[in-house]
């Protein structure tokens, strides 16, 4: 039995003091930074005129620095340097939401600004929902999900990844690529399910850094998918 002010020790607190001091603020800050991007250079607080012009040279140029930034964040989050990699994690954050902001623009010219914009707002509120059950699942069976559930799911994932290249070349339908897009979204999901149950752990272990980097590209993604698939429906009326 626990005496009255015994302290409880850091399992029996649940996620503990650094997940909701210092990874959630993190990751809140990191999505604010990507969405605002998002929506900014995709011209929608400029009334669809882009903001900046994007080159070819710009764009290999980002691409390759973005992939640099990510990998070099995952090197401080890895050593625990999780001060630093908050910091390169919000340059990161601001390079997604760049590159997004190509898709929302392609959106723009298929289905008007203010219709895509809408559909990214609900695709984000519904992601957020989506991947904060995900995690809930995982923390709830988090001794039931081993490592072989992530790796069936990578390996669901390249193949999923392969059979969408191999339609988008054959030439894309709508029912083809929204059926794809449905199953790469079951897939992210279950990745998140596997970061919801190896999350007590990361923390415990003072990785926070890696939990925020994996939740934020888990959120990102299953934005991006729905968003798509939406899209595609409203395209077809």
């Amino acid at each position: 039995m626990r005496h009255f002010g015994e302290k409880l020790t850091e399992e029996e607190e649940g996620l503990g003091l650094d997940f909701h001091q210092k990874a959630l603020p993190t990751m809140f800050i990191g999505a604010f930074i990507w969405a605002f991007c998002a929506m900014f250079f995709s011209g929608y607080f400029t009334s669809g005129n882009l903001p900046l012009e994007f080159g070819g040279g710009f764009i290999i140029t980002t691409i390759i620095g973005y992939i640099g930034i990510w990998i070099a964040t995952t090197i401080f989050a890895a050593r625990r340097q999780n001060h630093t990699a908050a910091l390169l994690f919000y340059v990161a954050a601001f390079i997604t939401g760049l590159m997004n902001s190509f898709i929302l623009y392609g959106a723009a010219a298929v289905i008007g600004l203010e219709l895509a914009t809408f559909l990214f707002v609900i695709s984000s509120v519904v992601g957020v929902f989506a991947v904060a059950g995900g995690l809930i699942i995982g923390l709830a069976f988090k001794d039931k999900i081993k490592g072989n559930f992530l790796w069936s799911f990578m390996i669901f994932g390249i193949v999923l990844i392969f059979m969408e290249s191999i339609i988008y070349m054959m030439g894309v339908t709508t029912p083809m690529m929204m059926g794809i897009s449905a199953l790469m979204l079951i897939w992210i999901m279950g990745v998140v399910v596997y970061d919801g149950a190896t999350l007590p752990a990361k923390i415990r272990q003072g990785f926070w850094m890696i939990a925020v980097i994996n939740i934020f590209l888990d959120f990102v993604i299953v934005v991006i998918r729905i968003f798509f698939i939406l899209v595609q429906i409203f395209a077809d009326r």
